[in-house]
Order: C-alpha cells, then sequence, then structure tokens
C-alpha cells in the first residue's frame, strides 16, 4: 500500500477542491431562527474534511480490495485523488444546473455549499444511474460528496459489484443499489432521470448503448439526461448526427476542463469534456 497518511491525504484533497472546483463551491447565507448568517472559512474547510475523511476511508478500502481482484491501475494517492475523484466531482458542475442539489443534511446549522433550494421539488431530484461503474467511478465518488443523489450502479463484474455494496453498507448509503448485470440483458432501466458513464465504453460503443438501451423516466414528458465523459468535442457531435429508431438526442451543454494529469506532453488532449445529452422516445 502507498504511504499516505490520513493528513497528508486530507491535505492533498482540500488543495485539490480549492484550486479545481473552487468556483463552484460558493460560500452561502443561509437562515438560522430568522437571522442572516454567513458561513465562515473554518466552517467551509471542516466540511471539506469531512468529505476527504470519507474519501480517505474508501481509498484504503480500494486499495486492500485491489490486492484481490481488479478494481483499478490507480493506486498512488495524489493520482487516486486527481483522476478518480476530482474527475468525477467535475460532473457536479453539470447536476447543479439541472437539479436540485442539497447536501445540507450531512452538517450543522443548515449549511449547504453546492447549493442552495428552499423548496425541493421529488421531480427536481437526481435520481442518477452509472453504467459499467467499476469500483464506483463516478457514481461514489459523487454519492460520498453528496448523500442525497440517488444512485443505481450497474455493473456486470459480481466482485466489482460486491465492492460497491460493501462501501455502501460502510458509509450507510440511503437510495444505492448496485445491479450485478450487463446493461444489455436488462430489457428495462431503473426508473432515473440522469444516467452517467465513464470510461467503460468508446464511442462505438456509446453510440450501441444510446440505441439500445430501454429508458424509463418518471417523467415521461421530459427528456432523460445523458451525461458522457469523453476526450473530445468531435465525439459528441457524433454521437448526436446519430440516427436512432426510436428516440431523439440533441446536445444540451458541454463541461470541458484542464485535463492537470496529463502534464501537457499531448496538447491534442490537453482537456477533458462531459457532455450532457437530452434524450427521449419519440412520441
Amino acid at each position: 500500500m502507498n504511504n499516505c497518511s490520513k493528513n497528508e491525504f486530507i491535505s492533498l484533497f482540500t488543495d485539490y477542491i480549492n484550486n479545481r472546483l473552487n468556483i463552484y463551491f460558493e460560500y452561502k447565507n443561509y437562515k438560522k431562527n430568522g437571522v442572516d448568517k454567513n458561513i465562515s472559512n473554518n466552517i467551509f474547510n471542516d466540511v471539506l474534511k469531512n468529505k476527504a475523511e470519507k474519501y480517505y476511508i474508501f481509498y484504503n478500502e480500494l486499495i486492500e480490495w485491489n490486492r484481490k481482484i481488479n478494481l483499478t491501475s490507480i493506486t498512488d494517492p495524489k493520482d487516486f485523488i486527481e483522476k478518480h475523484v476530482i474527475d468525477s466531482l467535475m460532473l457536479l458542475k453539470l447536476l447543479k444546473q439541472n437539479y436540485n442539489i442539497n447536501i445540507n443534511k450531512d452538517f450543522k446549522d443548515g449549511i449547504n455549499i453546492i447549493d442552495y433550494k428552499d423548496n425541493e421539488t421529488e421531480d427536481n431530484k437526481i435520481k442518477l444511474m452509472d453504467i459499467g461503474s467499476g469500483g464506483g467511478f463516478p457514481g461514489i465518488m459523487l454519492k460520498i460528496f453528496n448523500p442525497e443523489i440517488d444512485l443505481i450502479s450497474v455493473e456486470s463484474i459480481q466482485k466489482k459489484c460486491n465492492f460497491q455494496k460493501y462501501i455502501a453498507g460502510k458509509f450507510n448509503f440511503k437510495n444505492f443499489d448496485c445491479i450485478n448485470r450487463n446493461i444489455y440483458e436488462l430489457k428495462e432501466l431503473p426508473l432515473v432521470n440522469a444516467i452517467t458513464t465513464r470510461a467503460a465504453f468508446n464511442l462505438k460503443e456509446l453510440i450501441k448503448l444510446i440505441d439500445k438501451i430501454k429508458l424509463n423516466n418518471a417523467n415521461k414528458n421530459l427528456p432523460v439526461d445523458l451525461f458522457f465523459f469523453l476526450t473530445k468535442y468531435s465525439e459528441a457531435l457524433t454521437i448526436e448526427k446519430q440516427e436512432f429508431n426510436d428516440k431523439i438526442l440533441y446536445i444540451d451543454k458541454f463541461l470541458m476542463y484542464k485535463n492537470n494529469y496529463n502534464n501537457n506532453k499531448d496538447t491534442n488532449n490537453e482537456f477533458k469534456l462531459i457532455a450532457n445529452f437530452k434524450i427521449k422516445y419519440i412520441n
């Protein structure tokens, strides 16, 4: 196991969060007993420390399980934070624009560092499915940071699914399930409003996935969100140009971000992107 103390891990994590995601962790005003309060830096740092400790627990479990089953080739703690945690959490930047994200149940005084919604509605709650999730990327990473996300993980390898269920038990996850099936074996998908996948499919396989999956959305009048981690803008355009027999699909928005761990060796692959597609059945 890589030699990394808990304090070193927490320091690495908070540095990455502040450097890579800081503009989305806004200091919010909140009311306590009818009086406006400001979130202090100390409280904000306590929140991040709380999260970092959970990722440290996950990291240690990942390394331990990785000795017996192939969960990841990324075992260095710094690489784990950058390539797995931060990369996965980039999806929050898109999710916060589409859904109510409220993590104040984790912390005292109703503090909320992602977004504040006074009236969260069931229709706007994230019900996310992560296909080909492996060791839990990005789904488990998102669930640790925001336990209020409803998460269904679909993983065809039983040992990897067992690991996710073990982690879910360790963190006492609510509204979580890992389905140990190949996605194409599911006659109908679980009831979700958002679907993501990261590093499990190449471009050709993503197009096949879109064509074959059976959508199941709580609100049939609204499209399902697809969030795909891609390497090139052209890949998103290729997907959008495809014709599907029973579905229509279009690009809704992009998130492009610096691929820091690339070390700029390949300038053509300096940035990564997450493409948000909308998809629904043809009426």
